[in-house]
């Protein structure tokens, strides 16, 4: 603890971020846009965990639930920490993917005769795993600023007639902002 700042005694508190993935460009989204809060319980001075909501604008728009915990390297007006993210997208919109079914190149005319049309996929939502570091900066005893950089691995699972099944795999760095209220 640095000299003369108080450091929140609560037990509770709330994490809300915004940041962006970047990474894959064969993805159709660059840098997609998240948002995420999370409420959370400090077991001791450095070790917390919690569970979250958020919105994230991938192919289409999910909801994490996620499960976290936060490890605080210092206990000080600067605080780095550690934190890992897990849990499931909930997609909250239609799927916004399409496939075509494997047509030989020569017969373009045969999705006229077949019916061999684009299809649309469900989206079924998928796992998340998010290791990230970051710093903590407490403005005084009730609230504090955040940024963070992580790594970001999200398996999106979709499915269309017959069995057709698709996983759609993105590993992104992830950048947030964010802040904390005690």
């Amino acid at each position: 603890n640095d000299s003369g700042f108080p450091l929140s005694t609560k037990k509770f508190f709330n994490l809300t971020e915004i940041g962006v993935l970047v990474g894959n460009p064969d993805n159709k989204k660059d840098a997609p846009f998240i948002f995420h809060s999370s409420l959370n319980y400090n077991f001791d001075k450095k070790f917390s965990a919690g569970f979250g909501l958020g919105v994230e604008f991938l192919n289409e728009t999910y909801m994490p639930v996620t499960l976290n915990v936060m490890y605080r390297l210092k206990n000080s007006k600067i605080s780095p920490f550690v934190m890992l993210q897990g849990g499931y997208e909930i997609p909250i919109d239609g799927s916004r993917i399409t496939y075509n079914k494997v047509i030989p190149q020569d017969f373009l005319w045969n999705s006229y005769w077949t019916g061999n049309s684009p299809e649309k996929l469900d989206a079924k939502g998928g796992f998340l795993f998010n290791p990230s570091i970051g710093l903590l900066l407490h403005l005084n005893s009730n609230i504090g600023l955040n940024m963070s950089v992580g790594y970001r691995y999200n398996r999106l699972n979709y499915s269309a007639d017959k069995d057709y099944k698709l996983d759609v795999d993105y590993n992104r760095l992830m950048f947030k902002l964010g802040i904390t209220i005690y």
